[in-house]
């Protein structure tokens, strides 16, 4: 047995044969000891350490810096100190005298024996440090491409497992790494027809030739479609009624819309060829969201609504109208007329195909939401139940709507324990109620937060709304990479969600892209037509990390409500940097108060305390945004 064990996939943990943690005082001493491990007997010229973890510095302050984190590794390896060896030129870790499980992965997942495949895989338990951020751009991007090869080797091994077996939770591990990977379908499908859950194998089949159509303009492979054939037949064997894979009534409640082809109302050829283009984008955007179920064409009763439109040619002007129709009843639900100068229509057909689709989505949520209120709760399908909770889960300021949100979530999963958005939904109150714990430092809400988001996308990997669960969970416990992950992966699947939107703009301001941030932020409030209020926190908080204070304290005053602890905090920093110094103590005053009443942490906190508490909870990756609202609140005259 190897006197050291270190395990560097997922979270990072160092451990003797005795079984003894062996802790590092910082970071950068876990960073270094890592790197130094892949592999250990690897010698690492000082100077080459220098670039990589301290390279901002000059040469004597990195150097002191490399001798602090060594001396800091030697006192936690404690009486196996003697196995790290640094030279007067260059440094190295013992190799016979340590296990790393990165090494022993890259091992398993070349093979191709099964056993040794399925413990890869085992050994998987995530990104390499995934935990682990530090400023030191070259590690960082030394760790991403690591990151990234890894990852192509995990996918690799997978696949080749699932040729073989249809293992369910692996398929879904795949997928949440590449949706596009059709080997890992293929064992979902097999995996469903086992079980004889016919519906859900064609379901997946239908999601794999969605998300291959989307990304690559591709149909899927030959294997793929014969499978589903073999299932078909099976099904049809089995003595059950067969049902075409995009037919049959929409699923858990969301309500079916088909989209009928757009009319040219005029005889200009270019507008009466640009209608069905239009029609089609529409169809295309709309079906990105999972709140509807979309219908080019079908039998009256599988789509309770029509959206019709018309595009009309107005000298140098387009003229668009659209509306959205109840079939059974002809009550028209929505109409709006958009005006747009002509000059450029393929941009005019994507900007306006977004905004149709965003504000027909809202609409629908609406009147699900407003006809599920009217129905007994015994009633309702899991997609009601999910949006019922859904519009209380952003009354953050509420415990009673946090109850109702989670109580309406979990009556979801007992109808369905398949749905994966009442795990997202189960997620942002995780979150919420962690928030609400003002001072206390368990991170167990957190953790069943990460449970539920990482559940949604193992129910669904090609959910962009599962994504977008995942990546605020992750910007909340300051895993930021993954969370940067996870907000593109979610906008690839549907890039106008304007909710999703909103969280990325925010998402990089925090990862220290505050100039972007504002950019994407003013795309998703264009996309809405009663833009929440929250959005308008994020914000004001990224023109603050953008250094516009005065535009962040001007949003701050418009908005109806912003006198939580963490709100005032932001304002007390936006005024102490736009110069209105007795705004900023007045606030700052406010903010003592308001956060006391809120503490649940030690008893005997206070001001300093309390501004010590907000710094850290402001999920800021750059120690110089941490450094420019430490500043302020200091101008505020709350010192950390």
């Amino acid at each position: 047995m190897a006197a050291i064990s270190i395990e560097v996939l997922g979270a990072f943990s160092v451990r003797t044969e005795s079984g003894r943690a062996v802790t590092f005082g910082t970071r950068k001493a876990q960073a270094l000891f890592a790197y130094l491990a892949l592999p250990p007997g690897r010698r690492h010229g000082r100077a080459a350490l220098y670039g990589l973890f301290w390279g901002e510095r000059e040469e004597e302050q990195a150097r002191g810096s490399l001798r602090y984190a060594l001396t800091d590794i030697r006192k936690g390896l404690g009486e196996y100190r003697t196995l790290l060896t640094a030279e007067r030129d260059a440094v190295c870790l013992q190799a016979d005298a340590l296990a790393v499980d990165v090494l022993e992965f890259e091992r398993l997942a070349r093979s191709r024996v099964p056993s040794e495949l399925r413990q890869a895989a085992a050994l998987f338990k995530g990104d390499l440090l995934a935990a682990l951020e530090i400023h030191a751009p070259a590690f960082n991007e030394w760790l991403e491409l690591e990151r990234e090869r890894l990852r192509s080797l995990f996918v690799q091994a997978i696949d080749h497992l699932l040729e073989t077996e249809s293992d369910y939770d692996l398929a879904h591990q795949l997928l949440a790494l590449d949706p596009l990977s059709e080997g890992a379908h293929r064992a979902l499908m097999r995996h469903y027809a086992e079980q004889s859950q016919w519906t859900l194998a064609m379901r997946q089949f239908e999601a794999c030739a969605a998300i291959l159509k989307r990304e690559l303009g591709a149909n899927p492979e030959l294997a793929t479609c014969k499978l589903r054939d073999r299932i078909l037949h099976r099904r049809l064997d089995s003595g059950r009624r067969a049902q075409s894979p995009a037919g049959g009534a929409p699923i858990g409640g969301r309500p079916g819309v088909m989209v009928s082809p757009f009319d040219g109302v005029d005889a200009h050829a270019g507008t009466a060829g640009s209608a069905p283009g239009l029609s089609e984008a529409v169809a295309t955007e709309l079906a990105r969201f999972r709140d509807v179920a979309v219908f080019r064409s079908s039998p009256a009763e599988d789509a309770q609504f029509a959206l019709e439109g018309a595009l009309q040619r107005l000298g140098s002007r387009l003229r668009v109208t659209a509306k959205l129709v109840e079939r059974e009843t002809g009550r028209q639900i929505w109409a709006e007329r958009y005006d747009r100068a002509a000059d450029n229509p393929f941009t005019i057909q994507d900007e306006l195909a977004a905004t149709i689709a965003t504000t027909v989505t809202a609409r629908l949520t609406m009147l699900v939401h407003e006809r599920a209120q009217h129905r007994p709760a015994q009633d309702l399908r899991a997609y009601e139940c999910f949006v019922r909770g859904n519009r209380y889960v952003d009354q953050v300021d509420s415990p009673e709507a946090q109850a109702q949100a989670r109580h309406w979530f979990e009556k979801a999963l007992e109808i369905d324990p398949t749905f994966a958005r009442a795990h997202n939904g189960l997620a942002f109150a995780s979150v919420r109620a962690f928030n609400a714990d003002v001072g206390v430092k368990s991170s167990a809400k957190l953790d069943q937060a990460l449970r539920h988001a990482e559940t949604a996308i193992n129910l669904d990997p090609t959910d962009p709304r599962a994504h977008y669960a995942l990546a605020y969970v992750c910007l909340q416990r300051q895993e930021f990479s993954r969370a940067k992950r996870h907000y593109i992966q979610a906008l690839q699947l549907n890039p106008n969600d304007p909710t999703i939107l909103a969280g990325w703009g925010y998402a990089q301001a925090c990862l220290g892209d505050a100039d972007s941030g504002l950019k994407t932020l003013e795309s998703a409030l264009r996309l809405m037509s009663a833009p929440p209020e929250w959005c308008f926190i994020y914000r004001a908080r990224v023109l603050l990390l953008a250094h516009r204070p005065a535009e962040s304290v001007a949003q701050m005053s418009n908005l109806a409500r912003a006198d939580g602890p963490r709100d005032l905090a932001w304002h007390a920093v936006g005024c102490a940097h736009a110069g209105r110094h007795e705004d900023a103590s007045r606030l700052a005053d406010a903010f003592v108060v308001a956060t006391r009443a809120a503490w649940r942490g030690n008893a005997s906190a206070g001001a300093r305390e309390f501004a010590s508490w907000f710094l850290d909870s402001a999920l800021l990756a750059r120690p110089e945004d941490r450094e420019y609202l430490r500043l302020g609140l200091s101008l505020a005259g709350l010192h950390v």
